[in-house]
């Protein structure tokens, strides 16, 4: 009995050992513990805005998520225009949500990552017979209050059409025109 007891402490006392080996182990190759100097620091980097050019338009607009396609782009001086394809039939009833949605998201591009747009105009067109049919035509000018609720605010995006009338001049037909 005296040897089973012996060789069964003897067990549980390697078995502390081996489960302490591996904790510590673990600890020290941890990689999560490897950043944990840097805790201060913040984890969401903001990046300088650019001074954008008509060489650096295609980059920087495929780094913004388009539900349609844009045609046309240019930029004259301070101010950008932008042309984007309406792909339904215009007489679908298709949703001009996914349009202000659209703008939302390239008038939050151009105004808070470059440095010198301050006019954005954006023409939804959709093309019959390669003549084109302007449907929905957005103008905005760079404000601060637009750039600080682009950044700060959650209602961007859950009401685009009302933030879009609240900032913005969006026409529907061909009101606008060029």
């Amino acid at each position: 009995m005296n040897g089973l007891k012996f060789r069964l402490m003897k067990g549980i006392g390697l078995a502390l050992m081996a489960s302490t080996l591996l904790v510590l182990l673990f600890i020290l190759l941890n990689p999560f513990h490897l950043f944990q100097a840097d805790q201060d620091k913040p984890v969401v980097k903001t990046m300088a805005p650019v001074y954008l050019e008509e060489s650096q338009l295609v980059s920087f607009l495929k780094d913004i998520p388009l539900i349609y396609d844009y045609r046309r782009v240019k930029i004259k001086e301070n101010e950008i225009y932008i042309d984007l394809v309406w792909p339904h039939h215009p007489s679908d009833d298709a949703p001009f949500k996914q349009a202000y949605v659209d703008a939302i998201h390239i008038i939050s591009a151009i105004f808070t990552g470059t440095s010198n747009m301050d006019q954005i105009y954006l023409r939804f067109i959709h093309y019959e017979d390669q003549s084109p049919v302007l449907l929905l035509a957005v103008s905005c000018q760079r404000q601060d209050s637009l750039v600080k609720d682009l950044i700060q605010s959650n209602l961007v995006f859950e009401q685009p059409k009302l933030f879009l009338e609240q900032y913005a001049r969006v026409v529907y037909g061909t009101g606008w025109r060029n």
